[in-house]
């Protein structure tokens, strides 16, 4: 990484501070609502193949 393209936060202004936070919070949020809807996916997949496999072995007896 190129450290010469870094600041500091210390030599940052408040308002830059400020709306650096707030992208971040932003980014943070959809990452959090994507997550739960791949959490939310997960589970109905499982939860189907649960029952496809439950239905598949009442059929074997």
């Amino acid at each position: 990484m190129n450290d010469g393209n870094l600041i500091p936060n210390s030599e940052r202004s408040p308002s830059e501070l400020r709306e650096m936070g707030r992208k971040g919070g932003i980014a943070s949020g959809k990452v959090r609502r994507r997550n739960k809807k791949l959490r939310m996916i997960g589970k109905i997949l499982g939860e189907q193949a649960n029952k496809a496999w439950k239905n598949k072995e009442k059929r074997n007896k």
